[in-house]
C-alpha cells in the first residue's frame, strides 16, 4: 500500500503511519505533487494537528486532493478546515469535554458503546455542513459522569456540532480534534487510544498493532511499576525540583517554590506551569529537603531546606491587630487557611525543632498558634478559612461547610462580618480533617516540645469534637481523603494524652483506610453516600471519583499525606502495624512515580492514577486540578518527606537518645 502524508511537519501520528504503510511518503501543503503522481496513491492522510492552527488546503490542492477521494481513495483528515462537503466553524477547547464512543461498525473497534477516552486540554473544530451519509464515531460530551463508560450512552442523540471523528463518507474519516502527538500530550487510557489508532491505520490501509502505539505512548512516560528503595524515589523526587526550575532564588539562595504543574497538557504535549508563590509548597517542600539532609547529610540539601524556610516565616504579619497570621500567598496576604499554615509553616518548623533539637524558632511559631486560637470556636475548631477586611480594623469574613438538605456537605460563607472575639465564641462547627487535623496537630506538637500543656489540650479538645462526628466528617473530595488526613494527628493525639481510647481511635480509621487498599497497592478514592463537597461537581473543585469502586487514588488530597502519617504512627507507637503499612506505602509511591526523559515530569506524582492500568487517569472535571497537575508540595514534597522520615526512623528507632513518646 502506498499512502502520502501532508503535514507542516512530522509528528506522532506520521511516524506512526510511516512505520505502518509499505511505501509512506511524505509532502507539505502547498508543494502536492501533480495528477499522475497523486493517482499512484492508495490513501492520503492529511495532518494538521502539529500546528495550533487547523490546515487550510489551497483552492487548486483542495480541487486535487478531492479528484483522489472521488476516485476511491481512501483519506484521514486530522483538524483541517475543510474537505469535500464539510467545513468548520471555528474552534473550541476540550478541557471539561471527552470524547464519547457512538458507534463501532464504521471502523470496527473493539470496546463499548459509550467507552470515554481523554485527549487532554486539546483544541478541536466545530463541524458543519456535513454530509447525510456521514457517521459518527465519537461525540464530545461535557462533563461526563462516568470513569472508563459513560452511563446511557445509548441514549445519547448525534450532535454534528460536536462530532471529535467521523465517517463523512466510506472512504473519508474526519477526526476534529489534534491527534498529532498522542503521545506527548498523553492521551489516555492507552489501551482504548491504541485499540483506536490501530483501527485507523488499518482501515486507511496499513498495519500495525495496538502496541505499536501503546508503546510509543509509554515513551513519553510510564509509571514506574518496580519498587525502588523509598530513599531512592525521594531523592529523584526532589531532583525534580532544580531539573524543572521549580525552586525561585532570592538574596542568592532558593527562597521559594513555584506551585508545580497546572491543569492542561497541550495538544503539543507542554504542561501548563503553576507558577503561584505559595507558603505552604514552600515550607513542605523546605521539610522534603531537610529530611533529605538528615538521611544523606548531603550539604546541598540543607541549603535548599534553610533558603526556603525563609519565604513562609515572611508571609507572617510582624506586628498590629493580626500579629501571628500567615498570609494564603503573597497576593491574597488578608486570608488565611490554618491548613495551609499548619503545612507550610507550624509542622515543618515543630517536626524540624524535634529532629534537631533547635526550639530557635519555635517563638515565631507561637505567635503564628495564638493568632489561630483567637479565632478558633467554642467546639474546638476553626473555620476553613478567614479573610480580614481592614488590616487596622476587626472585621472578618470566613468560609465554612455545612451539611445541606441532602446531607452533603457544602461551603458557605459569612453572611456579614464578624470580629475575632466573635468567631472566639461560637462554635466553628467544622469537624473537617481537611481544614483542622494538622493544625489541631500543630497545637498538640507545639505543646508538647515546649512542655505548655494548655496548646495539647486545645489541640486534644478539637480532635474530640471532630472525631465525634466520625465518620461523617466534613468531607471535601471523599471519604479516603479524610481517613488519610487523620492517622498523622491522632498518632500525635496517642503521644499527648496516652489515653487508651482515643489510641483505639488511631486503629479505628486504619481499619477504616485498610477497607478501601487495592491489590496493586495504595488505596482507593471512596466517598459513602457521595456526600464530599466535590463529589460529582462539573467545572469547579472536582473529585476525580466516579462511582465507588472506581481503581484510582489521589496523589494531590489523599494518598499523598500517608508516609508522613503511618511514619508519625510508626515512630509514636512502636507498633510493627504501622512500619509495614509505611512499607507497603512507600513501595506504592515508588511504582507509582512518573518515569520519562521529559525532565518536567520525571520523578513527580501527579494528582490521579488509574491503578488497574498503571497510568495516569481520572475524572477531569476540577477547575484547578485534574489528572496531570502537580502539586510541588502538597504531592511531590509531602511523599518525599514522608519516604525519608520513615528511614530515617528505621535507623534511628532504637537509639537510646530517640525521645521516648
Amino acid at each position: 500500500m502506498k499512502l502520502l502524508i501532508i503535514t507542516e511537519q512530522k509528528s506522532e501520528l506520521s511516524a506512526l503511519l510511516e512505520k505502518s504503510f509499505e511505501t509512506p511518503d511524505f509532502c507539505k501543503p502547498g508543494n502536492l505533487p501533480g495528477q499522475e503522481k497523486l493517482s499512484t496513491y492508495d490513501a492520503f492522510a492529511v495532518l494538521g494537528g502539529c500546528q495550533e492552527e487547523p490546515l487550510k488546503l489551497w483552492p487548486q490542492e483542495r480541487l486535487a486532493l478531492e479528484s483522489q477521494l472521488h476516485r476511491g481513495a481512501r483519506f484521514f483528515v486530522e483538524y483541517t478546515a475543510g474537505i469535500d462537503i464539510y467545513h468548520s466553524v471555528g474552534s473550541s477547547k476540550t478541557r471539561y469535554a471527552r470524547p464519547v464512543l457512538l458507534d463501532n461498525d464504521s471502523l470496527g473497534t473493539d470496546f463499548a458503546v459509550g467507552t470515554l477516552l481523554d485527549e487532554q486540554s486539546n483544541d478541536r473544530l466545530v463541524p458543519n455542513a456535513l454530509g447525510r451519509s456521514c457517521k459518527p464515531i465519537l461525540q464530545y460530551v461535557d462533563n461526563p459522569k462516568g470513569f472508563y463508560c459513560q452511563p446511557d450512552s445509548e441514549n445519547l442523540k448525534a450532535d454534528e456540532s460536536r462530532f471529535a471523528l467521523w465517517m463523512e463518507k466510506s472512504n473519508l474519516l474526519i477526526c476534529s480534534f489534534r491527534m498529532s502527538q498522542f503521545a506527548s500530550a498523553k492521551f489516555a487510557p492507552q489501551n482504548v487510544w491504541g485499540r483506536l489508532l490501530r483501527q485507523i491505520v488499518v482501515w486507511l490501509g496499513g498495519s500495525c498493532t495496538a502496541e505499536d502505539v501503546t508503546d510509543r505512548m509509554k515513551e513519553a512516560y510510564h509509571l514506574a511499576q518496580k519498587v525502588n528503595p523509598p530513599a531512592m524515589a525521594a531523592q529523584k523526587a526532589l531532583r525534580w525540583f532544580t531539573d524543572a526550575d521549580m525552586l525561585v532564588e532570592k538574596d542568592g539562595a532558593p527562597y521559594c517554590v513555584l506551585e508545580g504543574l497546572g491543569t492542561h497538557v497541550r495538544p503539543d504535549g507542554t504542561h501548563e506551569i503553576g507558577r503561584n508563590y505559595r507558603p505552604d509548597c514552600t515550607g513542605e517542600a523546605s521539610l522534603a529537603f531537610y529530611m533529605h539532609y538528615l538521611c544523606k547529610q548531603d550539604e546541598k540539601s540543607l541549603r535548599i531546606a534553610d533558603g526556603l524556610r525563609r519565604f513562609p516565616a515572611d508571609c507572617r504579619i510582624k506586628e498590629g491587630l493580626y500579629k501571628g497570621m500567615v498570609s494564603w500567598t503573597p497576593d491574597s496576604f488578608f486570608a488565611c487557611y490554618q491548613d495551609d499554615v499548619a503545612r507550610g509553616y507550624l509542622l515543618p518548623e515543630l517536626w524540624r525543632a524535634w529532629l534537631s533539637g533547635d526550639y530557635s524558632a519555635l517563638d515565631s511559631v507561637k505567635t503564628a498558634l495564638d493568632y489561630l486560637l483567637s479565632t478558633t470556636g467554642t467546639d474546638g475548631l476553626r473555620m476553613c478559612r478567614t479573610d480580614f477586611l481592614d488590616p487596622c480594623k476587626d472585621r472578618l469574613t470566613y468560609m465554612n461547610v455545612e451539611r445541606n438538605g441532602q446531607g452533603k456537605w457544602s461551603w458557605g460563607v459569612s453572611p456579614e462580618p464578624v470580629t475575632a472575639k466573635q468567631l472566639k465564641n461560637m462554635p466553628a462547627k467544622c469537624p473537617s480533617a481537611h481544614y483542622n487535623a494538622f493544625y489541631l496537630e500543630a497545637l498538640m506538637l507545639y505543646g508538647k516540645l515546649t512542655g505548655q500543656e494548655q496548646y495539647c489540650r486545645a489541640g486534644e479538645k478539637g480532635m474530640e469534637s471532630l472525631m465525634a462526628y466520625y465518620p461523617e466528617t466534613a468531607r471535601e473530595h471523599s471519604q479516603t481523603q479524610e481517613l488519610c488526613r487523620l492517622i498523622q494527628p491522632l498518632a500525635v493525639l496517642n503521644w499527648v494524652t496516652k489515653d487508651p481510647e482515643k489510641k483505639t481511635w488511631l486503629y479505628r480509621v486504619t481499619e477504616d483506610l485498610c477497607k478501601f487498599k487495592h491489590p496493586n497497592g495504595g488505596f482507593k478514592e471512596w466517598d459513602e453516600g457521595y456526600i464530599a463537597t466535590c463529589a460529582g461537581v462539573k467545572d469547579g473543585e472536582s473529585s476525580v471519583l466516579s462511582e465507588n469502586g472506581d481503581p484510582v487514588a489521589d496523589m494531590l488530597y489523599s494518598v499523598n499525606w500517608l508516609p508522613m502519617g503511618f511514619a508519625a504512627a510508626w515512630l509514636i507507637t512502636k507498633d510493627p502495624v504501622f512500619e509495614n503499612l509505611w512499607q507497603e506505602t512507600a513501595d506504592f509511591f515508588s511504582r507509582m512515580q512518573i518515569v520519562s526523559e521529559n525532565r518536567l515530569i520525571n520523578g513527580i506524582w501527579p494528582r490521579s492514577v488509574d491503578l488497574d492500568a498503571f497510568e495516569v487517569y481520572g475524572v477531569p472535571n476540577d477547575v484547578g486540578w485534574a489528572p496531570w497537575s502537580v502539586e510541588s508540595g502538597w504531592t511531590v514534597s509531602e511523599i518525599a518527606a514522608g519516604l525519608l522520615f520513615g528511614e530515617w526512623i528505621r535507623r534511628h528507632l532504637d537509639d537510646e537518645k530517640m525521645p521516648v513518646f
